[in-house]
């Protein structure tokens, strides 16, 4: 049903419209990232993004999904920044950055917006996929009017400030531009520095940091 769906988006893309393929680069799947490139070639896609899995110390399911799994510092990040020449040679977009960390200059509170729940329950608005769950609860008022929650002081706060110098940068911004995610103690390091932080509580299931403002 997806690669049916694909082949339907890629026979039906308006001229105007980007379409990426993504992928959590993990060992076990390091050898579907060249036939991702051929799909979007095939298809006339524009964009591939090959992300760092973030290993998550506190949970440990059967050893598989563990820091074993990160390809950070082996020779298989090399293969994959080979394969950015090729998808280049086929004019595939390739984003394949070396940490977990956001670009200098980052775009997410522009360009990214999702509505979830969080492990718990609560309504939350997520500014940005950071790996960290630094995102704003909002209340059942706000979370049915999007454009509300899109154009709220928060956000506006938010894009204010997370460009600026690391002292100016609201706590959500901080906090993920300050550690390697792909580091297996970034968890243990984000409660070190948020611990002065008044704005910040950890979920249930682990230290995932929320900012607490409600909407």
């Amino acid at each position: 049903m997806v690669m049916g769906n694909l082949e339907e988006l890629g026979a039906r893309r308006p001229p105007s419209l980007t379409v990426e393929l993504s992928i959590v680069l993990m060992k076990r799947n390091a050898g579907d990232v060249k036939p991702m490139i051929d799909l979007a070639a095939r298809l006339g896609f524009q964009r591939i993004v090959v992300s760092h899995f973030v290993p998550m110390n506190w949970v440990v399911v059967d050893g598989l999904f563990g820091e074993e799994e990160s390809v950070k510092d082996s020779e298989t990040t090399d293969e994959i920044l080979a394969l950015g020449n090729y998808a280049r040679e086929k004019n595939i977009d390739f984003v394949f950055p070396q940490t977990n960390s956001p670009p200098e200059r980052c775009t997410a509170p522009w360009a990214s917006a999702y509505l979830t729940n969080d492990e718990v329950g609560e309504r939350t608005f997520l500014v940005c996929c950071s790996g960290s769950y630094m995102n704003l609860y909002v209340n059942m008022d706000s979370y049915i009017n999007f454009k509300k929650v899109w154009n709220s002081k928060r956000m506006q706060y938010i894009r204010k400030t997370v460009n600026g110098p690391l002292a100016q940068q609201n706590t959500l911004c901080l906090l993920c531009r300050t550690v390697d995610k792909t580091d297996t103690d970034w968890m243990s390091q984000i409660r070190e520095i948020a611990k002065a932080r008044g704005d910040v509580t950890f979920g249930a299931y682990g230290p995932c940091v929320f900012d607490k403002i409600v909407l």
